[in-house]
């Protein structure tokens, strides 16, 4: 055998195992591992660089980031998102903290907000759990409104989430304002009137 054809199968076997080894690598990393290097991707831009996150954003998102494209096909992902959303409290923001230091922690809210507003996320989350988020996202919403000045549009994150709660176990109540609820959860900017209605629609509703 040639030199040079000795080379080829040697390089194109190193290639063959680097793929199989981040392959492997990436399903024997626990969903936990996998949301955090997924939440800290410098690719989470692009969810928000589209008129619809929900659809190509999320898509542009999966496609840049192997670790989000194998958890979101992982039959617990709706379940440590919301583990992880359970531990952020909005009002955590520390006086002491940079510019940078606050949007890092403003951003990582926002975006699991929108992920668990996802229908496909809400497709795996039982009644104990819907409650349990329902709670969380309402106490969000306010303690967001109690922050105003640091939390801006990102009361329509929380606020998509009540929205998506309502039209999994509800979707009758929205039916006639499904045109504003479909933007809701999908871009970042609604009317704030209609958000409050959101959210206090939502608390009016046994899960």
């Amino acid at each position: 055998m040639k030199p040079l054809n000795i080379l080829i199968m040697f390089f194109t076997g190193v290639i063959f195992c680097s793929c199989q080894s981040q392959k492997l690598s990436l399903q024997d990393k626990s969903s936990k591992e996998l949301l955090q290097i997924s939440l800290n991707h410098r690719a989470t831009i692009f969810i928000f660089a589209y008129d619809l996150p929900c659809g190509t954003g999320i898509g542009a998102f999966r496609e840049e980031c192997p670790e989000f494209r194998e958890l979101s096909g992982r039959n617990d992902f709706a379940a440590v998102l919301l583990d992880e959303y359970i531990k952020l409290d909005p009002l955590a923001v520390d006086p002491d903290w940079s510019d940078l230091q606050i949007g890092e922690f403003k951003w990582k809210i926002t975006l699991i907000e929108f992920l668990l507003a996802q229908p496909n996320i809400m497709e795996q989350l039982g009644e104990y759990e819907l409650r349990s988020l329902k709670e969380i996202a309402v106490l969000n919403y306010q303690k967001k409104k109690m922050l105003s000045e640091v939390y801006g549009w990102g009361l329509t994150s929380p606020a998509a989430v009540c929205a998506s709660i309502i039209m999994k176990v509800n979707p009758a109540l929205l039916e006639e304002r499904r045109s504003e609820t479909s933007p809701l959860i999908c871009n970042l900017g609604a009317d704030s009137r209609f958000l409050d209605e959101v959210v206090e629609l939502l608390k009016s509703i046994e899960i």
